[in-house]
């Protein structure tokens, strides 16, 4: 199947009109300038040529006028695009500037969930080492209340991202988030099983 042509814009169309229009022109004053006036028959010919180059002047003047107005239609087209690219431009900036706080934030909170879940891997041990003493009791707690405030902070950065639209981060925080909560729920287990022993 052949591709379906592109129809002209104004700009291609006035520029051809214009061009077409001058090749008659000069086509006419060409001819006049090589057949000399000798006789009757050469002078009607050259009166003919000269009210054939008056008309060209007059459709000149009206293919030129079309063609400005082309070439300002033209330009308001390419102020329009040049607009529209700018502000995209400026849409990236802002929208890259999100993206890379969220994921400095995100970053963050992967450093603090892994710096709180290896001591609560090695309390976990401990604990089911037998290992019931207050000391580890208050560790576990501890542990369990900055599990709890990353929780928290994830909470708020998929939020963020999702009111951002950005649905790739928010799965993200949401996976890191669902991780902290299964190890949160074993602290608690672990810090629920100890006590009585501690107390008893």
């Amino acid at each position: 199947m052949g591709q379906t042509s592109t129809p002209p814009g104004p700009l291609t169309s006035a520029a051809a009109d214009f061009e077409r229009e001058l090749a008659r022109y000069e086509k006419i004053a060409a001819e006049l300038s090589r057949n000399p006036v000798r006789s009757q028959k050469t002078l009607a010919r050259t009166q003919k040529l000269l009210s054939e180059s008056t008309e060209c002047e007059q459709a000149l003047g009206l293919r030129l006028r079309s063609l400005l107005e082309a070439m300002n239609g033209a330009r308001d087209r390419q102020q329009q695009a040049m607009e529209q690219t700018l502000g995209a431009a400026r849409a990236l900036e802002t929208r890259a500037v999100e993206f890379s706080t969220l994921i400095e934030r995100v970053a963050a909170l992967g450093v603090r969930a892994r710096e709180t879940s290896e001591p609560a891997l090695e309390a976990l041990s401990e604990s089911k080492q037998g290992d019931q003493g207050g000391a580890l009791i208050r560790s576990l707690e501890q542990l369990g209340d900055r599990m709890t405030t990353i929780i928290k902070d994830a909470d708020q950065i998929a939020r963020d991202a999702d009111t951002g639209d950005w649905p790739e981060v928010a799965r993200d925080v949401q996976s890191l988030k669902q991780q902290v909560i299964a190890a949160h729920g074993k602290l608690v287990q672990a810090t629920s099983a100890a006590s009585p022993r501690i107390l008893s």
